[in-house]
């Protein structure tokens, strides 16, 4: 099994299991799918995007259930001289069958 994270905020969440769905964040619906980080983006993703925010909640994806929905894609940062792979989702999940909360 192969597990991915997604941070968001606790409200966020608190719909998702209201709704049974997790629709993804302001600025997942813009771009049209949901960002995921691997287990070693994780802290990179915190700092980068939450620093200072509170009320987060860290989710745990089996990637294999999102089936071919889920996309696996290169990107390179050349301003930071990074390169690595990015995951990300084209549908909704199911915040009771596909997604585990493992932290706040």
């Amino acid at each position: 099994m192969t597990t991915i994270y997604k941070i968001c905020t606790a409200s966020e969440w608190r719909d998702a299991e209201r709704t049974g769905v997790y629709r993804g964040s302001a600025a997942d619906l813009k771009d049209g799918f949901i960002h995921f980080s691997t287990a070693e983006q994780a802290a990179e993703t915190a700092a980068k995007w939450f620093a200072g925010q509170r009320d987060l909640v860290l989710l745990a994806i089996d990637a294999d259930a999102l089936g071919d929905k889920l996309k696996w894609e290169p990107k390179v940062n050349l301003d930071e001289g990074l390169a690595r792979t990015i995951a990300y989702f084209d549908g909704l999940l199911k915040s009771n069958k596909q997604v585990s909360r493992v932290g706040r």
